[in-house]
């Protein structure tokens, strides 16, 4: 059997183990997994394995290939999601948009593919230390079983390539802040859609005790009262108001009437709930970053 061979851009990570090079230096550029019973080996550019990105940060760039091990042919279209699939996780740990924007199949073959892909690396508050290379391998690897699971359901992909966009754009303010409201939003969605809440004439509805004859009839749901509902049910108890009354004034405004100290404020709080959300959902244990404070490293 041969090995497929992904290639990744924007993929800002350390590795775990140390490859040697045929001038005898050696670098630690490779993190490896077993996923889904394949053998898959991450192996990053020289520069970025040794953390020197800042030349590239805001630049689409080619950093790592994605191998895995030991593919049949008639298994290639399922390996390919996997790849997806890590980088979607990778995506979500560096908070830059990871994209496969090639292969080789069999690997050193030749027989090479390419897509243009757009979106451009970035590195500001990532979910995890990207540099340490074990931690981004516990992180794929403690995250995988939840996002198979949840993925599709919670449409985490949109999700997380939402958050990258947020992060990675240079567009206003107001801009970034909508596009979290656009997650949290989907997130409510996809909760209220698990749950089996009743969608009734757009909106989304409680039940009555017995239920009335007509669920149109029946109490909606407010933004809020869903959101807190999907934030307790992971123990998750944060104040809403000033998302809330943020996401109002924008919509019906176009433009922020508050100053940008207190949008930033309410920016950094949201990303707080929506990576705590995610990351409980998904079934991590282990060190995080909250997006709010600088170096503000926290386990759970």
């Amino acid at each position: 059997m041969s090995d497929y061979c992904a290639f990744l851009a924007n993929c800002l990570v350390g590795g775990d183990e140390v490859s040697y090079k045929p001038d005898g230096r050696w670098v630690r550029d490779t993190i490896r997994w077993k996923l889904n019973g394949y053998r898959i080996c991450l192996i990053q550019r020289e520069e970025v394995a040794k953390g020197a990105i800042a030349e590239f940060r805001g630049k689409w760039v080619n950093t790592s290939r994605l191998i895995v091990e030991n593919v049949p042919e008639e298994k290639v279209k399922q390996v390919e999601v996997i790849i997806k699939d890590v980088a979607a996780l990778l995506s979500f740990a560096g908070g830059s948009p990871v994209r496969v924007f090639g292969y080789e199949y069999p690997m050193d073959s030749g027989k090479q593919a390419f897509v243009s892909t757009f979106g451009n690396s970035g590195f500001f508050r990532p979910t995890i230390d990207i540099f340490d290379g074990s931690a981004v391998r516990h992180f794929v690897a403690a995250c995988w079983k939840g996002f198979r699971r949840q993925k599709n359901v919670r449409k985490l992909p949109e999700v997380f390539e939402y958050l990258a966009i947020a992060e990675n754009s240079t567009i206003p303010m107001e801009l970034k802040l909508l596009t979290l409201f656009i997650v949290l939003e989907s997130l409510k969605d996809t909760y209220a859609k698990q749950r089996k809440i009743p969608f009734v004439k757009g909106w989304y509805r409680k039940t009555s005790t017995p239920p009335k004859t007509n669920p149109a009839r029946e109490q909606v749901y407010r933004f809020e009262e869903l959101l807190a509902s999907m934030l307790n049910e992971q123990g998750i108890r944060r104040g809403l108001k000033r998302i809330i009354s943020l996401r109002n004034d924008l919509i019906h405004s176009g433009l922020a009437r508050k100053p940008f100290r207190s949008l930033w404020k309410t920016y950094c709080n949201a990303h707080d709930i929506v990576r705590l959300y995610l990351l409980h959902i998904l079934g991590y244990s282990g060190s995080y970053f909250v997006f709010s404070e600088r170096d503000g490293l926290k386990r759970m």
